[in-house]
């Protein structure tokens, strides 16, 4: 295959490609169609002479879409004008953008001149014939029509048309669609219209289904309804999508289009919260019928469609079409429809009758005989049969007739009924009339005219309807009111015989401050302050019934109605009469009620006189006034009565007074008492305003005047003496004025009372006070006093200033003193100075610091302090106790103890010990030299001897603190110490043995550097002459759990051989690791370990169990294994007692056994599962080798085709080259500025539905909506903040764009080298071919992979079902285990009791356990130790009894999570077996 012929089938790939959506209206295309023709215009721009007008070269000029001539610009150098569509940054244009404002928003029907005005070719669409254009007018298009839907559809990606002219059609053509080109793929210039004369059905429903016009395509759309422009898909762009709803009343946008003039350009676009989906294809955007122009869209109207599609030689055309308005095919039409009425007033039952004539010519018309075509609520029946001329149709119907051309036709309507007007109209469809032939063809009457059927459609139209008037109801509410948001509850009762009414209410539509709003299911009409609802289109002679219902807190204030109707202010009604084209109006003015609530409130004690004296009642009057200016003006036609009563605590609230007169001056309302109370006098009339309710409170005040007492509280313990002979008392009153008491500065001071004076307090009364003030408010009285010496004022926590009690509490000097007992500090030890505690409380049990209490005290304040003025009692007149307590211990010194509290402190002296340092030879108690006593120290003295102890011994090496003995610095305790220190003979050599714990990698090796001590062992260093033989040998019994891994000197060499003569010093490093489990063969020893030889009398002590690893089939001498471990022959055990038993299964050993034995009888069970997996897995292995065959020969193809020589690329095709990689590397992405404007507009949702939601009062029914409403445009606005933006990225229509356009570059550049490029067709097909082998072998090979995982589920699940054969506390599981398990083991039996040095010899599978008894060998005669009983290891037998062995049986032996196995991995059976029977170990473990 060619080079060149790749191009071509690109090219024609793209220019066939259409970008709908796959789930578009192709996805939903009506079964069960027959084809139906509808008449189009057809314009041919693209084969007249001056075509080229339509193109232009000057990209500068593409943004716009014009040429320097004004013409619209169709396109031309492979670019695109789409006006403000054009992306000229990215060269190429943006995805689903709409342009509107090329056609005009208004064009009278009966012109085709719909483009803007300021454009020269504005006549593209007009019928007559242009140089630049050719015209075909009723052409056949043909649509799949549903009849039971009434659905047309036509989408050119499944049918391909063509035009011929000798049949004036547009024929379908065989094969594939390559797009909607009606002249051809060469002629990408042409234009077409359609008209679509429908009748408004009742809520824009047919059927049932909403009645839709829905178009996807990428050219030029513009759909007229009744001279307005409604659906505008203006602009070259790629596919996009628009419909018409009329049951919304809304016109739609698809959710991913762009309008670069805004979306509040008009008419104005409305993005949806939520995608509206119709026929698989989503839309976002939208605007109204009411927004677009339409006003007049009632149920059974007549109604015209124009359709207006633009081709502008794009590169690509493909339309889309779905509509089930129902139109007008036949020759001639006839069509009922209803003038505008309120649809209260509508019959949709009622059946009109008609009669229709036809005939050769005008004088010859004869009721007409033949069939018609019914559609009736979008259905259309065929073949309907008409008889004598007459039929019945209801409203909204249309007959479609096929009546001879040249033939004249005449209807009439045959109709009495309810509607007083018939008006008819004869038109052609689409718009325009036929010849008048001297009579109109519209006007007033039953009968239509005739006329003569041709070429065009004739459209008979009879308009039925009543004359109407309107009704218009409006609420006001009283000028200066602010209640704006209140509802008003109407209702509107209509009656009319006529229609079978009476008193009903309606339920309509009303136009609502002129927007259509609908009235509630019960007939409740809710109206603001301002509102103005119309009801339209109500039968003259209708009478009407207005009724408010008073909303709470509202009076109705008056009632303005329009003519005679008349109004019923106490029931808040307005009835009337509807007249003929007039509007009927009434004025509901509301105003606004308040409460006021009436208080008396008494200034007086409340007790029962006043009670008495208040009375049970007080009469008063309530008046109003208003301001003018700042006058007050009575309102003398008000006064109201107002009894309080002391049943009602003196209150009354006053409902549902008007706030303000009907002229709005607002009302200020006043009490006034009638009947004044004895003993009482009125001291105040105050206004204010409690949670929304004015109150005005009453006031009066009692006349009377009373007395106080001041009582003076001495806390002192009754010292009297320490008392003044006078107290200088004064005394002050106030007023509380919120949380603030203010002191009346003018009071008079009255002469001081004589006191009367008891042990503990003083009092004083004040008689003939005034207890309240002028205004009646109650006065406060308070007292103060002066300085007491001696004394200080307090008052009790919580008692308030104006409290009559005054507190004196009696002070005191504290001293405290420091006491030494140290022979006048003749040792000078004393610090230099130290700090002093003083506490104090009421006992010795609760003595607390006291604040500021600490004092430093010395030598020259003689150790002493006092502190002045501090309180003898506590608030509650109870004796304070003073102590002194000392908080830090003085070094040296002992505090005695104190019997109770106490302001002295005594310090003595502590005891003295002496240190001693002795020097002994390393080992024994041989002093090398007498005892040095090193100092004496004082008790808690710190003391340090080492220079004493590091005292130089000729002959001696010292090696260092002896064990046990005490450290040669430290901390004096209460006795004398011991400090021993060892000494080694000059010359000897120090052999050192260290343990070292280490860890283990994955490749079983392991780190010195971080190895570490085993707990519980010490690093041994001894000392050898030169040539005395030494062994370091690791002592297996101190490192039980661990594994012995090497041996290494200082340097880090391997050590094998640990026995030698002392040469040098050396090092010995034994390392091992933690094991968890002890090793089945094993030797217990039971034995008493020595690190040194031991001295005088000193007893061996035990010191515990160890084990030993053995190796079966060997033999080992106890004494030799004692000498591995100790190295010496001085101490060994003098008898053994070795007792041996053969072990029992181990759990281990079982495991293995069961799971095997499981293993075998799953692998029976499974046999014909495993054969069927095995086999697909060897197809599945054997497809996978025929891809590798497949692949290796691609491989080679591919690479003979790419040696194929070619001509080298020209300039032109390596930056078309560049330019395609440039492309694909891309990012898709928001640019910043993007990014900021989507989260402004969501931003600016947001804060549009938080206004809303705050709008909104606490009990509204929209309140929750509106509060998902904000979480919605919340989420939206957080969804869009987290989006990534750059100023790089680009969108992925724009990157697809690119791409394209570099594709197309690239072809271009390369044309001009096809004839230079070898022919390399056989290497090619070469490849094809490797690649299809290649393609099929992969294939094959996931077919096979699946037929594999098919028998592996298979195969696993038959695994798993026989696991639960044996699964724990099953029949079948405990039959394996018992066929297996070792129930009990043979009797120990006692082997050998002896000597220690005889050999034993280690046996397979048994345990062995020696005690071993140790005994001096020395002259000296020494008491044996005693054979202790022996503490067995966890990990092998419980503790015998002496001269008893216990027997071990299976039931003993630890089961451990380490002696399972892990299941292997992998597929194959073996593996697979084990594991299961390993799971089921585990399982029966937990």
């Amino acid at each position: 295959m060619s080079k060149k012929r790749i191009l071509s089938m690109v090219l024609a790939a793209l220019m066939s490609f259409s970008l709908l959506p796959a789930n578009a209206l192709a996805a939903t295309t009506p079964q069960s169609t027959t084809t139906r023709t509808l008449p189009v215009t057809l314009y041919d721009y693209g084969s007249t002479n001056e075509k080229n007008q339509f193109k232009t070269t000057d990209t500068a000029q593409l943004n716009e879409g014009l040429n320097d001539k004004n013409e619209m610009v169709f396109g031309g150098s492979g670019l695109y004008a789409l006006n403000n569509c054009y992306n000229k940054t990215a060269g190429n244009y943006f995805d689903q953008c709409i342009y509107r404002g090329i056609a005009n928003r208004t064009v009278e029907v009966n012109s085709n001149v719909i483009l803007s005005s300021n454009l020269t070719d504005k006549d593209l669409f007009s019928t007559t014939a242009q140089s630049y254009k050719k015209v075909f007018t009723n052409v056949s298009f043909p649509f799949s029509f549903n009849n039971q839907t009434g659905e047309y559809f036509f989408d050119s990606a499944k049918i391909n048309l063509r035009y011929t002219e000798s049949t004036n059609e547009l024929e379908v053509q065989s094969g594939s669609s390559t797009g909607f080109w009606p002249f051809g793929t060469n002629n990408t210039y042409f234009g077409l219209s359609m008209n679509l004369d429908f009748n408004m059905p009742v809520n824009g429903l047919l059927n049932g289904a909403p009645m839709i016009y829905q178009f996807s395509g990428d050219d030029d759309l513009w759909v007229y309804i009744d001279e307005k422009l409604t659906l505008d898909v203006g602009g070259i762009h790629y596919a996009t999508h628009g419909a018409i709803d009329f049951a919304q009343q809304k016109v739609w946008y698809g959710q991913d289009t762009k309008f670069p003039q805004g979306t509040n350009a008009a008419p104005k676009i409305v993005s949806a919260s939520t995608p509206f989906e119709l026929n698989g294809v989503k839309y976002t955007y939208y605007t109204t019928f009411a927004e677009v122009g339409l006003t007049n869209m009632d149920a059974y109207t007549a109604h015209k469609m124009r359709i207006y599609y633009l081709e502008r030689g794009a590169g690509q055309s493909n339309n889309m079409m779905r509509f089930n308005l129902p139109t007008f095919t036949g020759n001639p039409n006839l069509t009922k429809v209803l003038g505008r009425m309120n649809e209260m007033f509508v019959d949709a039952d009622q059946k009109y009758q008609f009669e229709v004539k036809s005939g050769a010519d005008e004088n010859s018309l004869q009721p007409y005989t033949g069939t018609y075509a019914l559609t009736h609520d979008g259905r259309t029946t065929e073949g309907v049969t008409i008889k004598d001329g007459l039929l019945e149709i209801q409203a909204g119907d249309i007959v479609a007739f096929d009546i001879k051309s040249g033939h004249y036709v005449q209807m009439s309507e045959i109709y009495e009924g309810k509607y007083d007007k018939t008006e008819y109209a004869v038109t052609l469809v689409g718009g325009g009339a036929p010849p008048a032939d001297g009579t109109a063809n519209a006007g007033s009457g039953k009968q239509a005219p005739a006329r003569k059927v041709g070429a065009e459609r004739l459209l008979y139209t009879f308009t039925n309807g009543p004359t109407t008037g309107s009704l218009k109801l409006s609420k006001v509410l009283a000028e200066g009111s602010t209640a704006t948001q209140q509802e008003f509850a109407f209702k509107v009762l209509l009656t009319n015989a006529l229609y079978g009414m009476s008193n009903q209410p309606y339920v309509g539509v009303v136009k609502m401050n002129g927007t259509d709003s609908a009235v509630g299911a019960d007939g409740t009409l809710w109206l603001k302050a301002g509102d103005r609802a119309v009801i339209e289109g109500l039968p003259a002679g209708t009478a009407y019934r207005i009724e408010e219902e008073i909303a709470a807190g509202y009076q109705l204030g008056n009632i303005t109605v329009s003519g005679d109707a008349t109004k019923d202010l106490p029931n808040a009604v307005v009835t009337g009469t509807i007249k003929a084209d007039a509007q009927e109006q009434a004025d509901f003015i509301n105003v606004p009620t308040i409460s006021v609530k009436v208080v008396k409130e008494w200034k007086d004690a409340n007790d029962d006189a006043a009670l008495a004296a208040r009375g049970e009642s007080i009469n008063c009057t309530m008046g109003r006034y208003w301001l003018d200016g700042t006058a007050k003006v009575q309102d003398t036609t008000f006064k109201k009565q107002i009894t309080l009563t002391k049943a009602e605590n003196w209150q009354r609230i006053v409902q549902n007074l008007p706030e303000r007169a009907p002229d709005g001056k607002e009302y200020h309302y006043t009490i006034k008492q009638e009947n004044p109370v004895n003993g009482y006098e009125m001291a105040s009339v105050q206004e204010s305003i409690v949670d929304g309710v004015k109150v005005i409170t009453l006031t009066n005040r009692r006349a009377e005047a009373g007395e106080i007492t001041v009582f003076k509280h001495w806390l002192d313990g009754e010292d009297t003496a320490s008392r003044p002979e006078t107290l200088p008392l004064t005394l002050h009153r106030g007023v509380q004025n919120g949380t603030t008491m203010e002191e009346d500065t003018s009071f008079t001071q009255p002469a001081q009372p004589t006191p009367t004076k008891a042990a503990d307090q003083w009092t004083y009364t004040y008689k003939n006070l005034d207890l309240y003030s002028a205004d009646g408010t109650l006065y406060h009285y308070w007292v103060s006093e002066g300085a007491v010496a001696g004394y200080e004022a307090i008052r009790p926590t919580g008692t308030p200033e104006s409290d009559l009690n005054l507190y004196n509490r009696k002070l005191a000097d504290i001293t405290v003193q420091k006491v030494w007992q140290d022979d006048n500090n003749q040792a000078g030890l004393r610090p230099a100075e130290l700090k002093l505690q003083l506490l104090r409380g009421i006992d010795a049990a609760n003595m607390l610091p006291v604040k500021e209490g600490t004092v430093t005290v010395n030598e020259a304040t003689k150790w002493s302090y006092t502190f002045t003025q501090l309180p003898a009692f506590d608030i509650n007149g109870t004796r304070y106790f003073y102590a002194v307590a000392e908080p830090n211990k003085t070094e040296f010194y002992t505090m005695l103890p104190q019997d109770g509290p106490s302001t002295t402190i005594t310090n003595v002296m502590n005891a003295k010990h002496s240190v001693t340092v002795r020097y002994v030879e390393q080992g024994t108690d041989y002093k090398l030299m007498g005892d040095t006593e090193a100092g004496t120290f004082y008790e808690t003295q710190k003391y340090d001897v080492t220079q004493t102890a590091e005292t130089t011994i000729a002959g001696y090496t010292r090696v260092g603190l002896a064990q046990g003995t005490a450290p040669v610095t430290g901390t004096m305790g209460d006795h004398d110490l011991l400090v021993i220190m060892e000494y080694a003979k000059v010359g000897t050599i120090p052999i050192e043995t260290r343990y070292r714990e280490v860890t283990l990698d994955a490749n079983d090796n392991f780190d010195r550097t971080a190895a570490t001590p085993i707990d519980g062992i010490v690093d041994i260093t001894n000392y050898y002459l030169p040539g005395e033989a030494f062994d370091a040998s690791r002592d297996p019994a101190l490192t039980e759990s661990y594994r012995y891994l090497t041996s290494e000197d200082e340097t880090g060499t391997t050590i094998t051989e640990f026995k030698s003569s002392a040469e040098k010093a050396l090092t010995f490093t034994h390392y091992f690791v933690k094991e968890e489990n002890t090793p089945v063969n094993k030797v217990l020893h039971n034995y008493y370990h020595l690190h040194n030889s031991l001295q005088g009398d000193v007893q061996l002590k035990a010191e515990g169990q160890q084990a030993t690893r053995l190796t079966a089939d060997s033999a080992i001498n106890l004494q030799d294994l004692l000498r591995a471990k100790y190295g010496s022959f001085a101490y060994l055990p003098q008898t053994a007692e070795i007792i041996r038993t053969k072990l029992p299964q181990t759990q281990t050993q079982l495991d293995a056994l069961v799971a095997k034995d499981i293993a075998e009888r799953v692998a029976n069970a499974v046999a014909q599962e495993k054969a069927a997996y095995d086999e697909k897995l060897a197809a599945a292995n054997a497809a996978a080798e025929n891809v590798k065959d497949a692949q290796k020969a691609y491989d080679d193809a591919k690479k003979a085709l790419e040696d194929v020589p070619v001509v080298a690329a020209s300039e032109e095709v390596t930056q078309a080259t560049a330019a395609q990689q440039e492309a694909q590397a891309l990012v898709v992405g928001l640019k910043p500025a993007e990014k900021s404007a989507r989260v402004a507009a969501a931003q600016q949702a947001l804060t549009l539905a938080q206004e809303a939601l705050t709008a909104l009062p606490d009990d509204d029914a929209g309140k929750p909506a509106a509060q998902q409403a904000v979480a919605d445009a919340e989420a939206a606005l957080a969804a869009i903040e987290a989006l990534p933006a750059d100023e790089s990225y680009v969108s992925e229509a724009e990157k697809a764009d690119r791409i394209a356009k570099a594709d197309a570059d690239y072809a271009a550049a390369i044309a001009p080298t096809e004839s230079t490029v070898m022919v390399f067709t056989d290497k090619e097909q070469a490849f094809e071919e490797a690649k299809a082998k290649l393609d099929e072998a992969t294939i094959a090979e996931v077919e096979a992979s699946r037929l594999l995982t098919e028998v592996k589920t298979v195969y696993q699940q038959r695994v798993f079902e026989e696991q639960t054969v044996y699964a724990e506390e099953t029949e079948a599981y405990a039959t394996v285990v018992a066929k297996h398990k070792e129930t009990s083991a043979p009797e120990p039996e006692i082997i050998y009791t002896g000597p220690a040095d005889s050999s034993i010899e280690v046996l397979p599978d048994h345990s062995y356990l020696v005690k071993l008894v140790y005994q001096r060998e020395t002259a000296e005669t020494v008491t044996p130790t005693p054979t202790p009983t022996p503490i067995p290891s966890t990990h092998c037998f419980p503790p015998p009894t002496p001269d008893t062995v216990t027997t071990a049986t299976a039931a003993t032996l630890p089961k451990t999570s380490a002696s399972r196995a892990e299941a292997a991995g992998g597929i194959g059976i073996l593996m697979l077996l084990a594991g299961t029977a390993l799971h089921l170990l585990k399982r029966k473990d937990s």
